[in-house]
């Protein structure tokens, strides 16, 4: 699927982060903040976007999946956050 296609959060999800959870995404990165996320969720959007050969501006869209994903991110990494210091 190209990123240019995506018109809905799941394809959204699919284009920009693959086949993976939120919480397989946090687990791959390491001491991430809310803005760190925001951050490196942008440039994955952008490398999407580039990827799938689209060129312009990201579509309007993806500016509501991106706080969607990043609400998703940011959950998870509270949820693991809150499974460690159990341990």
């Amino acid at each position: 699927m190209k990123a240019a296609q995506v018109c809905d959060y799941e394809g959204y999800w699919y284009a920009v982060l693959g086949c993976v959870s939120a919480t397989d995404i946090v687990n791959e990165l390491e001491h991430v903040d809310a803005t760190g996320l925001d951050e490196w969720l942008f440039t994955a959007e952008l490398e999407s976007w580039a990827i799938g050969g689209a060129v312009g501006p990201l579509p309007e869209a993806w500016a509501e999946f991106h706080t969607m994903a990043l609400e998703e991110l940011t959950a998870a990494v509270e949820r693991e956050s809150g499974a460690e210091g159990g341990k």
